[in-house]
């Protein structure tokens, strides 16, 4: 009886993980006082989920490519700082290549959540543009995480900046969604209940019919091996389909793999580590022509149409909830950017 007993407390217990995250691992491997038996959880539970064979997928999720012109690529690249890591430029070079002009057209002003926003790097270094640019001039943005970030006072001298230091799941509960842009770069993997937060927004648009677009970048699997113990799980198709199901009803669903095996390499060669050692500091014109040819040759590849990639260093996961009966956003072909 009491083996029964502990086997229905384990099982409620791994129900309720389920009901809430997109994955198994309770525990953030972002702690940096942990033993070495967690230490050992988080790996394994990792590593198991992220060599599980992609199953139950969404039917309706559309994969498609970020095909970006070399001219804009160029242009785009010529304002990363030298020692930028190609993780991070494939998500700025996805950010600065959406169709915002065709956005602007369907949503109208754009009233944008950065969920898990951090220094509000998002809102410094794209939306922060869009005005100067004239594609919404009157935008508003609001942040919201766990910790404050540095940047957080100076910001908020702009009167269409809001910034709260609140945990999302509340946040999302207590206060007004009037936003038509949701979006998260690189949190999600640190917030536990993510299958929750998502839970809540489908059951609010669903509801409100809200023409909303959302926009999530996610470090894959590859990223296990790229950058050790980072928040709680790494997305897979599988995981992501978790999240495009609850909007199937009432949205288009599109997925962005960013990245391939080369581009792992490079980074793992070059790029990991902030220390002076870190060979893109040691050897920093050498890396500049690696990470930007490594880039060309990616973008180039990704002109053909056979094209597939196993094992992406991110994903973008795009929703479309409630479109308009006659949408002309056109995600994917890098046609306009910010400049």
């Amino acid at each position: 009886m009491k083996r029964d007993s502990k086997n229905d407390e384990m099982n409620n217990l791994i129900g309720k993980q389920l009901r809430q995250s997109t994955g198994l691992n309770s525990i953030s491997g972002d702690i940096k006082k942990i033993n070495y038996f967690y230490k050992l959880m988080w790996h394994s539970i990792n590593f198991i989920e992220n060599h599980l064979p992609d199953r139950l997928l969404d039917s309706s999720l559309e994969i498609k490519y970020n095909k970006v012109p070399q001219n804009i690529l160029l242009s785009i690249m010529s304002n990363f700082p030298k020692s930028h890591i190609l993780p991070r430029a494939l998500c700025d070079i996805f950010w600065n290549t959406l169709p915002w002009l065709d956005i602007k057209k369907e949503l109208g002003e754009f009233n944008i959540l950065d969920i898990g926003c951090g220094n509000a790097r998002s809102f410094i270094n794209y939306f922060s543009k869009m005005p100067d640019n004239n594609i919404s001039p009157n935008l508003r943005y609001t942040g919201v995480d766990i910790s404050s970030g540095w940047k957080w006072n100076e910001l908020r001298a702009n009167p269409n900046v809001k910034l709260f230091k609140e945990d999302v799941c509340k946040f999302l509960k207590e206060k007004r969604l009037d936003f038509n842009i949701i979006v998260s770069q690189s949190s999600l993997e640190h917030i536990k209940p993510d299958l929750y937060i998502h839970k809540l927004l489908s059951k609010y648009l669903s509801s409100n019919k809200q023409t909303t677009l959302q926009i999530h970048l996610v470090p894959a699997r590859a990223c296990h091996s790229l950058y050790g113990r980072h928040g709680y799980r790494h997305y897979s198709k599988y995981k992501l389909s978790k999240l495009s199901k609850l909007y199937a009803d009432f949205s288009k669903s599109f997925l962005f793999p960013l990245g391939e095996h080369q581009i792992n390499i490079v980074h793992t060669q070059w790029g990991k580590g902030e220390s002076p050692e870190t060979l893109r500091f040691k050897n920093e014109s050498e890396y500049v022509t690696i990470f930007r040819n490594t880039l060309k040759k990616y973008y180039a590849n990704l002109e053909s149409d056979n094209y597939t990639c196993s094992n992406p260093t991110h994903y973008a996961l795009v929703i479309y909830s409630n479109p308009k009966s006659e949408s002309n956003i056109n995600f994917g072909n890098g046609s306009n950017h910010l400049g």
